[in-house]
Order: structure tokens, then sequence, then C-alpha cells
């Protein structure tokens, strides 16, 4: 007879190992097809019969793109992503920028600020106001 006290601990064994295998199916091969009604469907398996399917690849784990020589790296991550196109107006360049600056101050209630010597300083209400007096008066005269 298996002990109440022991079934617990089997079924956390099980679930864990169901996770492992899981992680496991995750780097495998992807595939992508459209049935008769039109819905997409996504699996680690090729779709039953002849229905044509997509191989998916799936993004790469554990890339280090942090350091200077794995600009290479980064560069084939982002080869198939479409470059942005530069702002043919400077004053509707600002504009968008002052409008990103005021909804990362307003989304985020503590604003840091670089220092001088280096490092980070947590702006105080004075500081953060007079940041978005600034960021007002820069939408004021670029987006028009």
């Amino acid at each position: 007879m298996v002990s109440t006290h022991f079934l617990p601990t089997a079924v956390r064994r099980a679930a864990a190992l169901a996770l492992l295998l899981a992680a496991g199916a995750a780097a495998a091969q992807l595939y992508s097809w459209k049935d008769e009604t039109g819905k997409v469907h996504y699996s680690d398996q090729p779709p039953p019969g002849k229905t044509p399917a997509r191989k998916l690849n799936p993004a790469p784990l554990n890339v280090d793109t942090s350091g200077p020589g794995n600009k290479a790296a980064v560069e084939k991550l982002t080869a198939d992503k479409p470059k942005a196109e530069p702002a043919a107006d400077p004053k509707a360049a600002a504009c968008e920028k002052a409008k990103a600056d005021l909804k990362a101050l307003e989304d985020r209630p503590r604003r840091t600020a670089a220092k001088a010597g280096g490092g980070f300083q947590v702006l105080d209400a004075a500081e953060r106001a007079a940041e978005e007096a600034a960021i007002r008066k820069a939408m004021e005269q670029n987006c028009r």
C-alpha cells in the first residue's frame, strides 16, 4: 500500500519530469498549417496526411548578444526584421521622441537620470515635474 504522504512527492516528481520533457520538445522542429476550415494549427508533429505545412524555425535559445564580438550574431538575428525608416522631417522625429518620453515618464512612477560622475539617481517630485515641463515644451515646439 502506498502512503498518502508519499503520493504528493511522486506527483510533483512526475510533473517536473513532464515539464523537462516538454522543454526538450520546445527546441524540436515546429510545423504550421491550415485545415479545411482555414484554422491555423501549430505542432511539433507534421500534419496528418498530405496537408502542406510550413516548417518553422524557433528562435535560438541562450544566444548571448551582449559582447562586442557578437555583432554578427545580432545582425543574423535581426536580418529579417525591416529597418526603420529615418524620419524625413526632423521636427516630426523630435515630436515622436517627445511623445515617447512623456509616455515613459507617465508609465514609470520611479524615474532615474544619469549623474555627472556616472551611475543613476532617482528623480524627486520637483525634478520629475521639471522633466515633464521640458518634454511638454518640446511637444509644443515640434508637434504641430
